[in-house]
């Protein structure tokens, strides 16, 4: 069992199919895995269709534009990560950045996982199992936290980003953005 920075609880080698991967310890329930079927038993053709980091980069620089800040994080939190359209943008934009990048559907970790070590970026980010609505993060770990496309799938997304906000460093930048409806109903009720 290791620790992740930021994280609080262990973190260990878990097995999804023929597949290994980091999971939270408690995370990752092989009877219930993941938000959805399609998350996992058909990750492979939701990525086929989905996978687009360069529009999730588009959509960071624009919000990035509307909002007047430019931050240059180090450490970065990324949430719903899926199979990597976030972790990639994210990479690309911050060379220099750790990233910390999470799901909670271990199949999507798994093709993360292919993708990040075909990329050569397995020194600068790590892949876990996780569920958002459960993790504990240590205050003031992390000086960026992005979120794509997972607010929706939240019951209650408040007390998540409550959790979340609360690991964010001083002078630090969080970033949500949903391209459906109910998600962009559920941020901007999250932002009044």
């Amino acid at each position: 069992m290791m620790n992740l920075p930021g994280i609080r609880g262990g973190v260990a080698e878990s097995t999804w199919g023929n597949h290994s991967m980091l999971a939270l310890d408690g995370h990752f329930d092989t009877a219930n895995p993941g938000v959805g079927r399609h998350f996992v038993y058909d990750a492979a053709t939701y990525d086929e269709h989905y996978f687009k980091p360069e529009r999730t980069l588009l959509g960071l620089e624009i919000a990035f534009k509307d909002a007047n800040i430019a931050p240059d994080p180090r450490s970065i939190l990324d949430l719903g990560s899926g199979s990597g359209n976030s972790v990639i943008a994210l990479a690309q934009k911050w060379p220099r950045a750790k990233i910390l990048a999470t799901d909670i559907s271990p199949a999507m970790v798994a093709i993360l996982n292919r993708r990040i070590g075909e990329r050569g970026l397995s020194d600068r980010v790590t892949a876990v199992v996780m569920d958002a609505t459960r993790v504990e993060i240590e205050p003031d770990a992390f000086d960026f936290i992005a979120g794509s496309s997972m607010l929706h799938h939240l019951l209650d997304p408040f007390p998540v980003l409550d959790q979340l906000l609360a690991g964010l460093q001083t002078g630090g930048a969080a970033l949500f953005f949903e391209p459906f409806q109910p998600g962009n109903f559920v941020l901007r009720q999250a932002l009044q």
